[in-house]
This record gives C-alpha cells, structure tokens and sequence, in this order.
C-alpha cells in the first residue's frame, strides 16, 4: 500500500489472528478491513465476527471492508455462491461508518446499495464469468470515495 504519492511498495499488517488471516488499519482517513472469507465453503468463524463488531465499534473513521463472496447478487450463476451470514450483515449496518464492502469472487461486476451500503463487486482480471475481465480503481477521500471499474480489451 502506498504511503506517500509516488511510493508504491507493500507491507501487509499482521494478523489480528494466530489462527486466521484478517487485519484492519487506518489509511488517509479511512478504516480499511480485510476479512477472511474466500474459499469453497468457507464462513467467517465466530471468533473472526467478534474481532470485527470491535473494529466496528472502535473507530469513527469511515470504513471499507473487504470480503471475497459479495453479500449482493452480480448477476450471474456464481450469485448462489454468494455470502449469506445474517449474524454479519447486522454487525455490518448497525455501524454508520461502514461506507463501502468490496468482493470478487464471481468473476462479474456489480454495483449496488444493499442495507444502506455500497456493494462493489469487481470481476477478474483474467477471464469473467458472463462478463468481460476488467480491472476497479478506488480512490479515498476523507468523507467521500470515488469508484471506476474499466472492461478489458477482449478480441474475439
């Protein structure tokens, strides 16, 4: 993650887990959060949503969190896929901070509100699943963000 314009190096934060990869930290005004919840059957353990009700809670910041299945549909067959944890949807919008959630995982692009939050759902660089490749661009502001999602040239 870049800290200053024109440095474009990387340093993952450490877990907030010896048992799971997940982490929050605070960027240019803004709480980012990672879950872990990619995979074949995987579902956020209950130790995992505890740790993200007090990051919730903990900060006034507005907050991004990432999660790999997308809450909302995208459109296409993946969608039954899709993340589908009440317990974690009400963690979610009971903070006001929790400006946007950002997922993958079905390789299509959608853009909704759902619960009062902003869903994003960018597809693959790769192949898309009913979709083209592309590629997503966010950029943060202290109260406001700015999202731009760009289709791949594909011949055919």
């Amino acid at each position: 993650m870049a800290t200053q314009p024109g440095e474009w190096h990387v340093r993952w934060p450490d877990s907030d887990s010896d048992a799971e990869y997940y982490y929050s930290m605070d960027r240019f005004g803004w709480r980012i959060v990672a879950t872990n919840s990619g995979g074949q059957g995987v579902t956020i353990s209950a130790s995992q949503k505890a740790w993200l009700a007090k990051t919730l809670r903990d900060s006034n910041l507005p907050t991004m969190i990432l999660v790999h299945k997308p809450f909302v549909c995208a459109g296409n067959w993946v969608d039954e896929q899709r993340l589908v944890d009440e317990e974690l949807e009400r963690s979610i919008q009971g903070s006001d901070e929790v400006k946007l959630i950002l997922s993958g995982h079905t390789h299509h692009s959608a853009a909704m509100s759902h619960n009062g939050t902003l869903n994003l759902v960018f597809p693959s660089t790769s192949f898309g699943i009913e979709d083209e490749p592309g590629w997503g661009v966010i950029v943060l502001h202290a109260d406001e963000l700015m999202a731009h999602y760009k289709r791949a040239f594909v011949e055919h």
